[in-house]
């Protein structure tokens, strides 16, 4: 038999070390990005705490720019008014949000965070003076077969559908400044109500 080749036998451990070095290099860079992962949330988290906002860091970290922005201004608004925002992602089945006293729950992941505040402030008003009125303007603006089918399709998921139909018409209507020159001129001490009443619900909820 022929000598053994110890050239060869060197390369392949040379290619064993190389390999092994390639595989610990990519592992070390996967640990590295993952600690570079959790110190970028547990500092979101702290200044999510320090701000007073109802938001985990992931939660927050999983929203685009703009459902960051909106999460933002729900919260600050929360604030101003005196209610307890809570942002999460996990309220069961087609819950959007729920509103409970002065405390509003907003599930991120089912609906723009601004959109279910409007509706969640809404359903806080219902104890109100001026509900009924608010109800029975939204009405005018659908005919009865209009209505009624509106009513049909929430009364699937609802107890009292004809409050979601309310809430979800108020929720999209008041960033229209349509909307509001309408409900003006509608009733104008409605909608000077429903301006005062959403800005000061936590303070101040009838």
């Amino acid at each position: 038999a022929g000598a053994p080749d110890f050239n060869n036998e060197v390369k392949f451990e040379q290619e064993i070390n190389n390999t092994q070095n390639i595989i610990n290099n990519e592992a070390n860079n996967v640990v590295g990005q993952y600690q570079i992962a959790e110190n970028l949330r547990n500092e979101t988290q702290k200044i999510l705490d320090s701000k007073g906002y109802k938001i985990s860091a992931d939660v927050f970290n999983s929203l685009d720019s703009k459902q960051q922005n909106d999460a933002l201004v729900a919260l600050d608004f929360g604030k101003l008014a005196g209610l307890n925002i809570n942002i999460t992602d996990n309220l069961e089945g087609r819950t959007k949000g729920k509103i409970k006293g002065n405390e509003i729950v907003i599930d991120a992941t089912k609906n723009p965070i601004l959109n279910t505040l409007s509706h969640e402030l809404t359903h806080g008003t219902e104890n109100s003076k001026y509900y009924d009125a608010m109800k029975d303007y939204v009405r005018s603006k659908f005919n009865d077969s209009q209505w009624e089918a509106l009513v049909t399709e929430k009364s699937a998921d609802y107890e009292l559908p004809e409050k979601e139909v309310v809430a979800d018409y108020i929720a999209n209507k008041l960033n229209d400044e349509q909307f509001i020159d309408d409900l003006i001129r509608y009733n104008f001490s409605l909608a000077s109500k429903i301006r005062q009443d959403l800005m000061s619900l936590g303070r101040n909820n009838e």
